[in-house]
């Protein structure tokens, strides 16, 4: 019994010099097969799974000596129980500096279960972006000397079920000057005891999917125009490794979101780092024998490198670009351009008849003043209307088509919703039209041997609208009722045998329409 218990206490003392040679892809392994295996059970958030999760996430933290960086390095929830964010700290160098902070964050939640036996083990979602966050952690400890800001590693629960873990987070650091907040001072050495304020977040990235570098060709980093001058370190680090990288400028892809998304949200310079989604994403054999570690490797080591060089950057300032689904208002002013198709009828004042509407269409700009829930829209269009018109008393016959061209400007004040990436609106206002040409069977309606009826050049009446905006896109359906009439009189071109009829316009409208 003395010789077991002398032989585990050998092992124990042992098992640092093991894990420490360890090469850093054997732990990458590691760290996924890890989290990932069957036994967590896909670490939905919140779950027991998850909080293995976050257990194993945190031995890794000390046992590599990283400083937590609240009292614990465990950070529950503000208001949902059982879910935890794991955070920690490496102070930087330098004595004014080290105040700022750069956030490394990966989401360590997953999908769990479907039903009683299919498992979501979520390997490269987003396993690999936990494993990677924690061997950069290990790196850093190691270069520690040469990080002049402080940097942050803090891997989120919730993700899954809309990004709790990183809106938890960042919300704490958005209130961190609050004196009530009883997490608001970070414990990141003995001499650093400081308030951390939002506006000392200098950077944020969120490795989320980072596992399939030789099937993706390349690592994204995607938020690089929020950044001054990180587009030139991000890919001159690259180079310098002969890494395959792309940026982007900023995040404008409609579906998805990242942990990157709140910190962005709240005007903080933000990278989401991927290779893409070339993995099975959101199935059951996203598992831990599919991911490139090699790749990922690669990944920590140019990331370590990327980080160090922008620690010591002389200024890390933010553009003041933010990529429309992170706004949290409307701009003030938008424009952009529009097409689309409609349904033109004339409706007879007396009760004669209503035509046939066709099939006509629509272009030109829109521009629109946002003011909070409210918008003025102003549109200049150049609209092609088609109807056809019954046999009537005013000798009409069958199928004769009647086309106008006219340019018609609509001005609408709509109630729209606070969402800045996506909502509805609806409106009300007027238009203008000043027709251009009327077309009668394809000849001027005042040629010879069609009615003698001169059209009203200025044209004018209702708009009601509807629509919905999602990113630069918005989609929109208008009605439009004419007030005064198609048709004028006009002793010298009509007659008391056809006089003009009294006829107005109903219009039906589809618009699509791309903002700038």
């Amino acid at each position: 019994m003395k010789f077991r218990t002398i032989c585990l206490l050998a092992g124990l003392a042992l098992l640092p010099n093991l894990i420490c040679a360890q090469t850093q892809q054997e732990r990458l392994k590691q760290h996924v097969y890890t989290l990932a295996a069957d036994s967590l059970r896909g670490r939905r958030g919140g779950s027991v799974d998850a909080q293995r999760a976050a257990n194993y996430i945190a031995g890794q933290y000390r046992a590599m000596g990283l400083t937590p960086l609240y009292s614990d390095y465990f950070v529950p929830f503000k208001d949902r129980p059982g879910y935890r964010n794991v955070v920690g700290v490496i102070e930087g160098s330098d004595p004014v500096l080290k105040h700022q902070f750069i956030v490394i964050g990966a989401h360590y939640d997953h999908l769990g279960l479907r039903g009683d036996s299919v498992i979501f083990n979520g390997a490269d979602d987003n396993a690999s972006g936990t494993a990677a966050t924690i061997e950069i952690a290990r790196a850093l400890l190691a270069r520690k000397g040469e990080l002049k800001r402080s940097v942050i590693f803090a891997c989120f629960d919730g993700e899954e079920q809309g990004l709790l873990g990183s809106k938890d987070f960042s919300a704490k650091l958005a209130t961190a000057n609050d004196k009530d907040n009883d997490n608001s001072i970070l414990y990141c050495a003995d001499d650093l005891n400081v308030f951390a304020p939002i506006e000392n977040i200098k950077l944020m990235m969120s490795l989320d999917m980072v596992g399939w570098l030789k099937q993706g060709k390349e690592l994204r980093v995607v938020g690089t125009g929020m950044l001054r001058g990180s587009d030139e370190i991000m890919n001159g680090v690259a180079s310098r490794l002969n890494f395959p990288l792309s940026t982007k400028a900023l995040d404008n892809f409609p579906g998805g979101s990242t942990d990157s998304e709140p910190f962005a949200k709240l005007e903080v310079p933000a990278f989401h780092v991927t290779t893409g989604l070339k993995s099975p994403y959101h199935k059951p054999d996203d598992d831990a024998n599919r991911i490139d570690y090699p790749g990922l490797d690669q990944i920590v080591n140019y990331l370590t490198e990327a980080i160090v060089t922008l620690s010591g950057s002389d200024k890390l300032e933010a553009t003041g670009r933010i990529a429309r689904k992170h706004r949290a208002q409307l701009p003030l002013i938008e424009g952009g351009v529009s097409v689309g198709y409609g349904r033109n009828s004339l409706v007879c004042n007396d009760g004669g008849f209503t035509s046939h509407s066709l099939l006509g269409y629509h272009g030109g700009l829109m521009g629109r003043v946002n003011i909070k829930q409210f918008a003025i829209q102003v549109e200049a269009l150049y609209d092609q209307q088609r109807t056809q018109i019954p046999n009537s008393s005013y000798c009409f016959y069958d199928n004769d088509t009647l086309s106008q061209g006219a340019i018609t400007i609509p001005v609408t004040l709509q109630l729209q919703s606070k969402e800045a990436f996506y909502g509805a609106y609806v409106g009300i206002g007027a238009y203008y039209s000043h027709v251009l040409n009327t077309r009668y069977n394809k000849k001027p309606i005042m040629q010879e041997g069609n009615p003698k009826w001169e059209v009203n050049p200025d044209q004018w009446g209702l708009d009601i609208l509807f629509g919905f905006r999602l990113a630069r896109w918005l989609v929109q359906f208008s009605f439009q009722e004419q007030m005064n009439s198609q048709f004028i009189e006009n002793p010298e071109v009509t007659s008391p045998a056809y006089p003009a009829p009294h006829m107005r316009n109903s219009n039906f409208r589809c618009t699509l329409t791309y903002l700038f």
